[in-house]
């Protein structure tokens, strides 16, 4: 049968044609497999953000023991002759307590003034409180040692000698006490700095 000289097909009986049958609406199948592609997403997001977040906090305790080493950088700087006689040489595991006095505003004994010596303990003791402060670095300790660079004279860390500081804290935040700082889990994170006065 042809219309304005097309042909059409030919229909059921009558010349009809069937009617495509209406969707009411999702089925359950469907509406559950869009539930679960959804839940994949959020997780995928939400473990995105965790990941995000620890960054930061390593990032926020790297920048901190960078500020630290700089700092007891800087007071030995100023107090050079305290560090030629070894005044602030430190190992990891002896850290020193708050001496009493600070230097500033309060003194040893009915002195008005601080020796380089008495300014290195405050300097040192101050250092490893911050360094004992979770908040700043989680675990944290640290050593300052000295590769003297002449062993025949008598002060233990003599001019042009190389000093090596070392920050050290749990970034993982696993319980690690280890000072080796290796790739062992048991070895905490560790930032080491050459200072040479």
């Amino acid at each position: 049968m042809s219309i304005y000289g097309l042909f059409l097909p030919a229909g059921l009986p009558g010349g009809e044609f069937p009617r495509a049958r209406s969707q009411a609406g999702f089925t359950l199948l469907e509406a559950l497999i869009a539930l679960v592609v959804l839940s994949l997403g959020l997780l995928g997001l939400a473990g995105l953000q965790l990941q995000g977040l620890q960054g930061s906090n390593d990032s926020f305790a790297r920048s901190q023991a960078m500020i630290l080493a700089d700092g007891i950088a800087d007071r030995m700087r100023a107090n050079s002759w305290a560090v030629s006689q070894g005044q602030y040489l430190l190992a990891a595991d002896n850290l020193p307590n708050a001496p009493g006095y600070n230097c500033a505003d309060s003194f040893p004994g009915n002195q008005t003034t601080c020796t380089p010596e008495q300014m290195a303990v405050v300097d040192t003791a101050s250092w490893s409180d911050n360094l004992r402060t979770t908040s700043i670095l989680p675990a944290g300790t640290g050593s300052i040692v000295c590769n003297d660079s002449d062993a025949t004279d008598v002060m233990p860390c003599s001019p042009n000698s190389t000093l090596t500081i070392t920050l050290m804290w749990d970034e993982a935040r696993t319980g690690a006490t280890g000072i080796g700082c290796t790739d062992n889990p048991q070895d905490r994170q560790c930032l080491a700095i050459e200072l040479k006065l």
